[in-house]
C-alpha cells in the first residue's frame, strides 16, 4: 500500500506499524490453532481450491465467466466498469487488488470486496453526475415552461377609476 498510497519513509514506517500491530493484535489467535491444530493447518490452506495462481485462464473464469452467468452479471459488469474507469482515471490500487485476486484465486466470492468498491466508484463517480446533470436540464426546462406559462396566464387587471 505504500507504494500507491505514501511513498515516504514515514509512510513506510506508518504501514509497518500497523503490519506489526495487527500481527500483535492477531497473534494469539494464531498461537491457538498452532498449538490445537500443528502449523501444516496454515500450509496446507494454501493447496485447497486449485492453489494460487492460474494465468489467464483463471483470469477469464474470474471476470469474463461471471459476466455470462444469469444471476452475477449486473454485480461484475459495474464492477469490471469501474476498475476500467480508474485505470484511466490512474487510481491503479483497487484495479491493481481485483486483478490479483481474481489472478490468485479461484473462488469468485473474494473479489467482492474490491469488486463493490470498484462498482461504487464508477456509480458515484460516472453514472451519478450523468443523471444528475440530466435532472437539472429537465428541471430547468420544467422551470421554463413553468414560468412562461405562469406569465402568460397572469393578465394586468385593469384598473376601475
Amino acid at each position: 500500500m505504500v507504494g500507491f498510497f505514501d511513498r515516504s519513509w514515514t509512510g513506510l514506517g506508518l504501514g509497518a506499524s500497523v503490519a506489526i500491530g495487527g500481527a500483535a493484535l492477531a497473534s494469539p489467535w494464531w498461537w491457538h490453532v498452532a498449538s490445537t491444530h500443528g502449523l501444516s493447518i496454515f500450509t496446507a490452506a494454501a493447496g485447497t481450491h486449485d492453489g494460487l495462481g492460474g494465468g489467464f485462464a483463471r483470469l477469464f473464469d474470474s471476470f469474463v465467466g461471471p459476466l455470462l452467468s444469469s444471476t452475477q452479471w449486473p454485480f461484475y459488469l459495474l464492477s469490471v466498469a469501474g476498475v476500467s474507469f480508474l485505470v484511466r482515471r490512474r487510481r491503479l490500487f483497487i484495479s491493481v487488488w481485483m486483478a490479483l485476486t481474481g489472478y490468485l484465486f479461484t473462488q469468485n466470492r473474494l473479489l467482492y470486496v474490491a469488486g463493490a468498491m470498484a462498482a461504487a466508484v464508477f456509480v458515484c463517480e460516472v453514472c451519478l453526475p450523468v443523471v444528475r446533470e440530466q435532472v437539472r436540464i429537465d428541471n430547468r426546462g420544467r422551470y421554463i415552461l413553468f414560468s412562461c406559462s405562469y406569465w402568460s396566464s397572469v393578465r394586468p387587471s385593469a384598473s376601475v377609476s
